[in-house]
C-alpha cells in the first residue's frame, strides 16, 4: 500500500457453518438402491441417505459410461458425466479422496480410508462428523440446548414444521453465546482455513505467501479473518504504483455445501481500513458473492483535528482507560467499550458480540434475555452512561471507494481486486483561527492604532513638550 497509508484487507468467513456430504442425483438408466438410516441423540435427529449403483455400462454411440454415469453430446462427441467418487473418460477410475487430506483438514489426527467410489473418516477422540470437522464439545452443547427445558428447545418442533426461517433466526442469535465459551484456537479450528478458501494471491503482480502475508485471527461474530498488512506483521507492503494490476488480487473459493440450510447469502466480506484500526460487524465492508469478480478502487482521505486548547479529540487509546480494543482509538470502539461496562453492571457478564478483556467472561446463552432486555430498555445516548465520554480521534484515515462487479464462469469462485486510483491523498486539517503569537501581534497593532505610538509621533510629542516649556520660561514664542 502507499507510503501515506498501509491498508489492510480482511476476508471474513463465519464459524457457524456445518459440513455435509451431498449425494449426486442418479440418471433413470441406473439401478439405484436407497436406504434411510435415522439416528437420534437427545433432541437431534440425523437422517443419512446412501445411494448405490450397479456397474452396468450406459452406452451412447461408441462411448461407454460406467458406474451410473450418464453421457451427453458435446460438439459431435459423446462425453461421460461421472457421479461423485469416479473419474476418467469412461468414469472407470476410482477417486482417492484421501489424497486431498479430506478428513484431516481440521482434525489433524483423523484417518482416511479410501473406498470404491467413496471414502470413510475415522475421527480422533475430540472430533466427530462425516469429515471430522465438528468438535464433540460443540455437539454436546447443541444437544443440551435443544433438549427439553433447554434455551432452544423449540428448534426440534420448528424443524418438524419445516419453519427454516424461525430455526435460522433462533440459532443465529444463539451462536455467539455458544461460540464465546470456546477458546480462540477452538474457534479457529471450527472455521474455514487457508487451504479451504484461498486459491491464489498476488500483490503488484507478484505471488503472495498466503500463510505469511495473511495472519489469521478469530472474531466471535465474524469467524476467521485474514488480514493483509496486519499491524503485527514485521514486513509491511507499500504501494509503488496506482491503478489496476498494482494492488492486491485474491482468488477465493466458497464451499456452498457447508453453509447452513437457512443461510440466505454466501460469499465474503471485505474490510478496507487503516492497519492500526480494528473492524467491527458494523464497519464499512464490501460483499463479494460467488461467481463474481469484485474490483474496489480506493482513494485516501485524512482528517486531522486539533486538541486542547483549540478543540476536543482523542490522540490515542492510551488516553482512555479500559479501552477493550488492541488497535488505535476510534469513537466506535469507545462506544462499544462503554456498552460492555454497562452490560456487566446489569447482567454480570459481557456481550459476546463485542470484544472483552481476557479477565472478563462472556454471557452464556441463559443470559441472552438479560442482554436483550438491556438493549431494549436503554435506547439512550451513550453519553448518558456513567463515565462514558467518547470523542472523535485526532487523526483519522478514510478510504472512499468505487466498486465494480463482473461475472465469472466458475460460480463457486470469488475474485477480489483492491487498488488505489492514485498515490496522493486529500487532507482535511483543522487550523486554529488565532494562535497566542497572533493574539499578541493583534493586541500590539490595536494599541499602536489607538495611541499612535511610533517613532515620528514620539519625536513630535517631545518637540511639542519642549516648545511649551520654553514658552513658559521665556514668555516668548519660538518661531521656526
Amino acid at each position: 500500500m502507499p507510503t501515506t497509508s498501509s491498508t489492510s484487507t480482511q476476508m471474513t468467513t463465519t464459524s457457524t457453518t456445518s459440513s455435509t456430504i451431498s449425494s449426486s442425483s442418479m440418471p433413470s438408466t441406473a439401478n439405484t438402491t436407497t436406504s434411510k438410516a435415522t439416528t437420534s441423540t437427545g433432541q437431534i435427529t440425523t437422517t443419512i441417505r446412501t445411494t448405490t449403483a450397479t456397474a452396468s455400462p450406459t452406452a451412447c454411440g461408441s462411448m461407454t459410461c460406467l458406474h451410473a454415469a450418464y453421457c451427453w453430446l458435446s460438439n459431435d462427441t459423446y462425453k461421460c458425466a461421472c457421479v461423485a467418487g469416479f473419474t476418467g473418460s469412461s468414469c472407470d477410475t476410482d477417486v482417492d479422496e484421501c489424497m486431498d487430506s479430506i478428513c484431516s483438514r481440521r482434525d489433524s489426527s483423523a484417518a482416511c480410508k479410501n473406498l470404491y467410489g467413496s471414502f470413510n473418516c475415522s475421527c480422533s477422540g475430540d472430533w466427530t462428523g462425516d469429515l471430522c470437522d465438528h468438535t464433540k464439545q460443540v455437539k454436546d452443547l447443541a444437544n443440551d440446548m435443544v433438549k427439553g427445558g433447554g434455551p432452544l428447545d423449540r428448534v426440534p418442533e420448528l424443524s418438524g414444521q419445516n419453519n427454516t426461517l424461525a430455526v435460522g433466526s433462533m440459532i443465529g442469535d444463539a451462536v455467539p453465546y455458544v461460540v464465546a465459551q470456546l477458546t480462540e484456537q477452538e474457534r479457529i479450528n471450527m472455521s474455514w482455513s487457508y487451504d479451504e478458501i484461498f486459491e491464489w494471491c498476488t500483490f503488484e503482480g507478484h505471488e503472495c505467501n498466503i500463510r505469511q502475508d495473511f495472519p489469521i485471527w478469530n472474531d466471535i461474530p465474524l469467524g476467521n479473518c485474514f488480514t493483509f498488512n496486519h499491524r503485527n506483521m514485521t514486513k509491511r507492503f507499500k504501494l509503488q504504483r496506482a491503478g489496476v494490476g498494482f494492488g492486491l488480487s485474491v482468488g477465493l473459493r466458497t464451499i456452498i455445501k457447508e453453509y447452513a440450510s437457512w443461510t440466505q447469502t454466501a460469499g465474503f466480506r471485505i474490510f478496507v481500513h487503516d492497519h492500526n484500526e480494528d473492524v467491527f460487524m458494523e464497519s464499512t465492508s464490501y460483499c463479494s458473492a460467488p461467481g463474481e469478480r469484485t474490483s474496489i478502487a480506493l482513494k485516501q482521505n485524512r482528517v486531522l483535528r486539533l486538541d486542547d486548547p483549540y478543540g476536543t479529540c482523542m490522540d490515542s487509546s492510551d488516553s482512555m482507560p479500559d479501552y477493550y480494543y488492541e488497535g488505535t482509538y476510534t469513537e466506535e470502539g469507545c462506544i462499544r467499550t462503554c456498552y460492555q461496562k454497562e452490560i456487566k453492571k446489569v447482567c454480570g457478564c459481557m456481550d459476546p458480540s463485542f470484544p472483552a478483556p481476557s479477565t472478563e467472561r462472556y454471557c452464556t446463552l441463559d443470559k441472552r434475555d438479560c442482554v436483550l432486555s438491556f438493549q431494549a430498555n436503554n435506547n439512550v445516548e451513550y453519553g448518558d452512561w456513567s463515565g462514558c465520554n467518547c470523542i472523535k480521534p485526532c487523526d483519522v484515515k478514510l478510504f472512499p471507494a468505487m466498486t465494480m462487479r463482473t461475472q465469472l464462469r466458475n460460480h463457486r469462485t470469488v475474485e477480489v481486486d483492491i487498488y488505489f486510483l492514485d498515490t496522493s491523498d486529500i487532507q482535511f486539517q483543522e487550523v486554529p483561527q488565532i494562535t497566542f503569537l497572533t493574539f499578541l501581534s493583534n493586541v500590539g497593532g490595536i494599541v499602536g492604532v489607538l495611541t499612535g505610538l511610533s517613532v515620528v509621533t514620539l519625536i513630535e510629542f517631545a518637540f511639542t513638550l519642549f516648545q511649551a516649556l520654553f514658552t513658559l520660561i521665556t514668555a516668548k514664542s519660538l518661531i521656526i
